[in-house]
């Protein structure tokens, strides 16, 4: 009698083993529709995360002197040639950092990035070194271009030309921060109206890059 109850108690435990494992196996095989779809994304996810493609593509780039560099109380922040505010004009001081701003043409992989420098009344004439964060010189990576002056002659300022666009090309896309060292500006607003010699830096921002 005992064996009976024995096997009797063990026939109904290995049912309920067969039943856990089905139930198992059909919770796998619902989720799996669920699953697939996230692996997927995860697949596609890791394809696209490498090198943009050849094109061109709009972006954000700062170029600025940091408060800490100029120093000027009235201004109080960051100075960005992007920005186009005069004080000449009321307009206030150009502490409003861009955004979307910048041009970059990928190609054959190099990065060639334009940055339009918009601020009239800080006259930026002249550079000697571009320095990435990484101590290593990138001067022979940056072209300007040279626009008309706009205060030259309404204010008696002494440079006629100033940079109107600079371009940096890269071969990578490790090193976004810059610094513009020996420069020379001409400061027409009316309170620090003179000669400078601030360095002027350059922030990338590889990551904001959207394709035209």
């Amino acid at each position: 009698m005992e064996n009976i109850r024995l096997e009797n108690s063990l026939s109904r435990r290995n049912f309920l083993k067969g039943v856990t494992a089905g139930v198992a196996a059909l919770g796998i095989a619902a989720a799996a529709p669920s699953i697939a779809p996230l692996q997927k994304a995860f697949a596609d996810q890791s394809a696209t995360a490498g090198e943009l493609a050849d094109g061109t593509y709009a972006l954000t780039a700062k170029v600025y002197v940091p408060y800490e560099v100029h120093g000027q109380v009235l201004a109080g922040d960051d100075a960005h040639l992007t920005d186009p505010s005069d004080p000449n004009k009321l307009q206030g001081f150009p502490t409003n950092p861009p955004s979307m701003n910048a041009t970059m043409v990928i190609s054959g992989g190099t990065y060639s990035v334009t940055v339009p420098i918009l601020n009239p009344a800080f006259e930026w004439t002249t550079y000697v070194n571009l320095i990435g964060a990484n101590g290593m010189d990138y001067t022979d990576c940056v072209t300007h271009e040279m626009v008309e002056a706009d205060y030259h002659e309404t204010f008696g300022s002494e440079p006629e030309e100033r940079i109107g666009s600079i371009t940096v090309t890269l071969d990578s896309t490790d090193v976004a921060d810059f610094t513009f060292t020996g420069c020379r500006e001409y400061a027409s607003v009316f309170v620090i109206k003179d000669w400078k010699e601030w360095d002027i830096s350059l922030s990338i921002d590889f990551s904001s890059a959207v394709a035209q």
